[in-house]
């Protein structure tokens, strides 16, 4: 396979294609692709601030307002060349993850629940929500083949 690759990559430099056309981290155009650390933080942040909002009208709104941007932000970036189903897999990755670690901050609020009950499932969901972003970010045969 890596064969294949140097000899794509020698044949597109004859033909002025630009270096490492359709490598994992460049688009089919050469540009390159969005980072999955910066798609993550977009999740995080996109899930921590209606968190942080008040419990008012204008919290609301601008809980509302930053849903909505990071839904049209994530639909207009979908179409582009550069973005692929690894950049969305890391952006549903930093809100389940801002989910899992929020949930260590506050003292269960209902029934006879235990700190330890309470922080043993945290724990348990947030090593799944941990297992479950690796396997989608991990990079995979088809990803190149289709940016080809």
């Amino acid at each position: 396979m890596h064969e294949q690759l140097r000899t794509r990559h020698a044949a597109d430099a004859e033909q002025g294609a630009p270096r490492g056309a359709g490598s994992p981290t460049e688009s089919p155009d050469g540009r390159r692709r969005a980072p999955i650390w910066m798609a993550i933080i977009v999740g995080l942040v996109a899930g921590l601030v209606p968190d942080l909002m008040p419990p008012t009208w204008l919290g609301t709104a601008l809980s509302i307002a930053v849903t909505a941007a990071l839904g049209t932000g994530v639909l207009v970036a979908s179409r582009r060349p550069w973005w692929t189903g690894r950049q969305m897999a890391a952006v549903a990755f930093g809100l389940l993850l801002e989910r899992g670690l929020l949930a260590f901050t506050y003292y269960p609020l209902a029934g006879e629940v235990t700190a330890a009950a309470k922080y043993g499932h945290n724990l348990v969901m947030l090593l799944a929500v941990l297992l479950a972003g690796v396997l989608a970010l991990l990079p995979r045969g088809h990803e190149q083949e289709r940016s080809r």
